[in-house]
């Protein structure tokens, strides 16, 4: 078997090379829309990159 034939597993980005490390999920709730923003912001600010 070559190992370049067996696709990989798990979850992409939408471009389909960078690897998900962790899904968030929120409920909907206009009340914490603000304080989800902030967190995103957060961890973009530290590197994380995220896609909706």
């Amino acid at each position: 078997n070559d190992v370049n034939s067996i696709p990989s597993l798990g979850l992409y980005f939408k471009d389909g090379i960078k690897r998900v490390d962790y899904i968030l999920v929120y409920k909907k709730s206009s009340t914490q829309v603000e304080k989800r923003t902030t967190f995103e912001k957060n961890l973009r600010a530290e590197g994380l990159m995220l896609e909706r």
